[in-house]
C-alpha cells in the first residue's frame, strides 16, 4: 500500500504519515524508477538509513533501483547520505524491467514472511 493510500484518522501531514508507515509497516519497499517521483522516496530512504529509531527496522527495508543504460534511478546522494546508506546495510536490488521488479519484490516478501514466521515460532517455544 502506498503512503498516500493509507487511512489517516489523525490527520497527519504527508511526512508524518510517511514516517509512521516506515516505523510500523512489516516491510518497506523504496522503489526508484527513472520515470517516477523520487523526492519523497529519497526522504524516506534517508529516514530509514539515518534515524536511530529505525535501526531495528532496517532489515525490513529494501531499495529497488531501476538500472537503464547503465544508470541507476537512485539519485546522486551527498557523501554523508552515501555513508549512512552504506552503514545502514539496507538491502539494494537492481532491476531493469517491471517483470524483474515484480519477481524481486515477491521473492523478498516471501523471504520476510518466512523470517517472521520463524520469529513467531521461536517466541512460542
Amino acid at each position: 500500500m502506498l503512503v498516500d493510500e493509507r487511512p489517516n484518522p489523525r490527520r497527519l501531514n504527508e511526512w508524518e504519515l510517511s514516517k509512521a508507515c516506515l516505523k510500523f509497516s512489516d516491510v518497506n519497499y523504496l522503489i526508484f524508477t527513472h520515470t517516477g517521483y523520487r523526492h519523497g522516496v529519497i526522504r524516506e530512504l534517508c529516514q530509514c538509513a539515518s534515524v536511530p529509531s529505525m535501526i531495528d527496522r532496517r532489515w525490513r527495508c529494501v531499495v529497488f533501483e531501476e538500472i537503464r543504460g547503465g544508470r541507476s534511478a537512485l539519485p546522486v546522494l551527498n557523501e554523508r547520505e552515501l555513508q549512512e546508506l552504506h552503514e545502514s546495510k539496507i538491502r539494494r536490488i537492481e532491476f531493469d524491467n517491471e517483470d524483474c521488479l515484480k519477481r524481486s519484490a515477491g521473492g523478498m516478501a516471501l523471504r520476510y514472511l518466512k523470517d517472521l514466521a520463524e520469529d513467531l515460532r521461536s517466541r512460542a517455544r
